[in-house]
């Protein structure tokens, strides 16, 4: 629900316009580091709401994308192609006007404030493409990553991610001493690369067409130009040009997050995936916004539980902050080493097996010696 209050105030702010297309994205950052910082680590279970009603709030974000990403993309065109203004005027909101008071500062500081929203929404994606029950589901999975240049996120998190996380081979797990640069230079591609791999081998095994719809890889193109389209028909080129923006800022976003969730945690091929292997984090804000995320540990080990029902693990290393501070201080290389070092050391100490202390020396990796 938290998720869904950021979206309707962006959404109610892209109406007013000004300085309201990025206040709300501004306030609940200021807001969620407050409540990770002095609400301490909540390792409660809450009593979970009906499945029917977590699932309806699901299909709700999807409407509330749709709606952000609609009134954004109008602020950055000149028409009104979808007769939005002329709608809106009946109930007594100049929406014309609203585009006018927006300066070109506003507009790029709405940028930054859309793609945050897009990297929160794919915690509720996330969510959506564990729901192997449901093709609906998992299709609005994809298309929620597509805002984030990512329609493929449900191919290689599931197929790749999930088996080999902690492995060398997972571009998903950051390597001890990798920047979040070079972490985002080497998953971006990475990860695209297996999904195109992926889709052909699993084609080949049905016996289908390489560029048949049902191919994943190239139905998610679909999906992105669809969406690119939209934005250019409401937009414009600036409309277009301000997808693709968002859309990196958002990306950027997740990978931080991704980076952050798994860095320098490692273990040796035969070794089952365990909770070691997750940096967990307890923090009120960060979990409000996205959706648990930070119960990383038990979501592993259990990809199909809800969000909602997802238990701290007495097993799992802990972050000392949010997620939200933790991938600004990622910026600065040295700053975020400097916090991570002591606690990797810890880890080798309490959780590393003697395989992975092993495969760590004969690999030149930085290791605490026991």
């Amino acid at each position: 629900m938290t998720q869904n209050a950021l979206f309707l105030a962006s959404l109610i702010g892209l109406i007013a316009g000004g300085v309201w297309v990025w206040a709300p994205f501004v306030a609940t950052n200021v807001l969620i580091n407050v409540v990770d910082d002095f609400g301490g680590a909540d390792r409660t279970l809450d009593e979970a709401p009906p499945v029917a009603m977590h699932a309806r709030n699901l299909y709700l974000t999807v409407v509330l994308l749709v709606l952000n990403a609609t009134f954004f993309a109008y602020h950055f065109g000149s028409g009104d192609p979808l007769g939005l203004a002329a709608l809106l005027h009946h109930v007594g909101i100049d929406l014309e006007a609203s585009r006018k008071s927006t300066s070109s500062l506003d507009l790029i500081l709405a940028l930054f404030a859309q793609g945050f929203n897009y990297s929160v929404a794919i915690s509720s994606a996330h969510e959506l493409m564990h729901c192997a029950d449901s093709r609906i589901k998992m299709a609005l999975s994809n298309w929620i990553g597509a805002l984030v240049l990512n329609p493929w996120f449900m191919t290689h998190h599931v197929a790749r991610h999930h088996r080999y996380v902690g492995l060398p081979c997972d571009v998903g797990t950051a390597r001890r001493g990798m920047s979040v640069y070079g972490y985002i230079a080497r998953s971006v591609p990475g990860n695209y690369a297996f999904a195109a791999r992926y889709e052909k081998e699993r084609m080949a095994r049905r016996g289908l067409p390489q560029w048949s719809l049902q191919n994943r890889f190239v139905s998610g193109w679909i999906i992105l130009i669809a969406i690119a389209g939209f934005f250019l028909f409401i937009g414009g080129p600036l409309g277009l040009l301000a997808f693709v923006a968002s859309g990196v800022v958002g990306r950027v976003m997740v990978e931080s997050i991704d980076y952050v969730q798994h860095y320098g945690l490692l273990r040796v091929e035969d070794e089952p995936v365990t909770p070691r292997l997750s940096w967990d984090v307890y923090r009120p804000g960060t979990n409000a916004i996205l959706n648990n995320l930070g119960r990383h540990a038990d979501h592993h080990e259990h990809p199909a539980r809800p969000s909602v029902e997802l238990h701290v693990n007495a097993d799992a290393p802990e972050l000392p902050i949010g997620y939200l501070k933790l991938v600004t201080i990622t910026l600065v290389p040295p700053l975020f080493f400097k916090i991570m070092q002591p606690r990797l050391d810890a880890w080798d100490r309490d959780y590393a097996t003697g395989a992975d202390i092993a495969f760590m020396k004969a690999n030149g990796i930085r290791c605490f010696e026991r």
